[in-house]
């Protein structure tokens, strides 16, 4: 997995918490980490306290998971976002 990354990721979804940025359930996460990789929240994870294995590494142009726990549901969705954006 790409470690340097999921420090900072887990970071920002305890902040995404502690701000109450996120509606209702759990809320989920994505960040582009390099051209064609993505960090994820995991399924049914909560963003405040988001641990480790609870982080998923999604290739962004076929959605398929390389790394970590099923992705949330909603995946598909954040992981469209970047496809055809600039970095």
């Amino acid at each position: 997995m790409i470690t340097k990354y999921i420090s900072e990721f887990i970071n920002q979804a305890h902040r995404v918490g502690a701000e109450r940025l996120q509606l209702c359930s759990s809320g989920n996460l994505s960040w582009r980490v390099e051209d064609n990789l993505a960090l994820v929240s995991g399924t049914g994870s909560w963003l405040p306290r988001l641990a480790e294995e609870n982080v998923v590494l999604c290739e962004i142009s076929s959605g398929m998971r390389v790394d970590g726990p099923k992705p949330s549901m909603e995946s598909t969705f954040c992981l469209g976002l970047p496809i055809g954006r600039n970095k």
